[in-house]
C-alpha cells in the first residue's frame, strides 16, 4: 500500500509516518519499557518516603507515552486518519515538556537546602522556580495548538500562511524549553561551587537536563530541514535520539528517591564540608546557611583569663 504524508510540504512530522515494517517493532518496544515503569510509579506515589509533587509530572509522562506509542502501533496496521497524526503530534510535542519541569523544582530545592524558609533568598528561588514553571506550562500550551493547526492545512485557503504560524508556535515552544533549561544548568552550577551544594544531585540534574537538551536540539535541526517521513534515517534517529533519551531521564527522575536528594521536604543541615559561611547577601558576619540559621551573626566567646 502506498503511504503519503497527509500534510503540504514543509509540514515536518516528528516521528515520520509510522508503518508495519519499521515501526511496529520498535513501538512495541517502546511500549512495553513504559508499562515496565507502571509498578515503580505506583510504588513511588503510595510511599510517603518518596512521594512528593515533583513525581506527578513524570508519572503523567509515563501515561502519555504509553498513548503515543499505542497509537504508533495502530497507525502501522494502515490507519492514516488525519485524527491519529494529530493525537501522536500533540502527545509527542507536549508531554516532552512534563519532564522537563520538575527539573526546576529539583533545582530550587537543592540551591535552597541550607537556606531557612524565613529568609528573603528561599522566597525569592521559590518565585523564580514558580515563573519557569508558569512559562514552561505556557509552552506546553503552545506546542498543542501548534500540532491543533495540523487539522487548519487540509481547509486553509492560504497554506503558506497555516504552515509558517505552525512552525512560529512549535519552534517558540522548543526554543524556550531549551533556553530554560541552559539556564537551569547555569544557575545550578553557579550555586553549587558558591554554597559547596552536594555534589552528586547537581550532576543528577545537569545529567538529565543534558539528555533533554540533546532531543530539544535533535528537534530544532528536525524541524529546519527537509525530512522524508518515510526515510530509515528518520526512523532510527527517532527511537534512538528522542525515544530512548527521553526514556532514560524519565529513569533518572523514578528510580532515585529524589524527596530525599533534593530535600524538597525543606531545609536541612549541613554536612561536614558542605554548606558554606556567608560574607555577602545575608549577612556581613560569617554564618553558615542552615535550618533556621541564616543570617544570624555568631558572638565570639569572650577570651578567657
Amino acid at each position: 500500500m502506498s503511504v503519503s504524508s497527509p500534510f503540504p510540504t514543509g509540514v515536518t512530522l516528528l516521528g515520520g509516518i509510522p508503518t508495519h515494517t519499521q515501526d511496529l517493532a520498535g513501538s512495541i518496544i517502546f511500549l512495553v519499557l513504559y508499562l515496565a515503569l507502571m509498578p515503580l510509579v505506583g510504588y513511588r506515589l503510595a510511599s510517603s518516603k518518596a512521594r512528593c509533587f515533583a513525581l506527578l509530572r513524570p508519572s503523567i509522562f509515563v501515561g502519555i507515552r504509553v498513548a503515543t506509542f499505542a497509537v504508533r502501533i495502530y497507525q502501522t496496521k494502515g490507519h492514516y486518519e488525519i485524527g491519529y497524526f494529530i493525537a501522536q503530534q500533540i502527545l509527542l510535542l507536549s508531554g516532552f515538556i512534563l519532564l522537563c519541569e520538575p527539573l526546576v523544582t529539583l533545582t530550587v530545592g537543592h540551591i535552597s537546602r541550607f537556606t531557612s524558609r524565613k529568609s528573603q533568598r528561599w522566597r525569592i528561588t521559590r518565585l523564580y522556580g514558580l515563573f519557569l514553571e508558569v512559562t514552561l506550562m505556557g509552552c506546553i500550551g503552545i506546542s498543542a495548538a501548534s500540532a491543533g493547526q495540523y487539522s487548519s492545512l487540509k481547509n486553509s485557503n492560504d497554506i503558506s500562511s497555516a504552515v509558517s504560524t505552525i512552525k512560529a508556535l512549535r519552534d517558540a515552544s522548543v526554543a524556550v524549553t531549551l533556553a530554560i533549561l541552559f539556564q537551569l544548568q547555569l544557575v545550578l552550577g553557579f550555586f553549587h561551587f558558591r554554597d559547596y551544594l552536594p555534589g552528586w544531585p547537581t550532576v543528577h540534574i545537569i545529567g538529565t537536563a543534558s539528555l533533554l537538551n540533546i532531543t530539544l536540539v535533535y528537534r530544532i535541526i528536525l524541524f529546519t530541514i527537509t525530512i522524508n517521513p518515510l526515510g530509515t534515517t528518520t526512523k532510527v534517529t527517532f527511537y534512538i535520539i528522542f525515544a530512548l533519551l527521553e526514556y532514560v531521564a524519565l529513569c533518572t527522575l523514578l528510580i532515585p528517591i529524589i524527596k530525599k536528594e533534593f530535600a524538597l521536604d525543606g531545609p536541612e543541615q549541613p554536612s561536614e564540608g558542605q554548606g558554606r559561611t556567608v560574607t555577602d547577601l545575608e549577612s556581613a558576619a560569617p554564618a553558615v546557611v542552615a535550618d533556621g540559621q541564616e543570617g544570624q551573626q555568631t558572638t565570639p566567646k569572650p577570651a578567657e583569663v
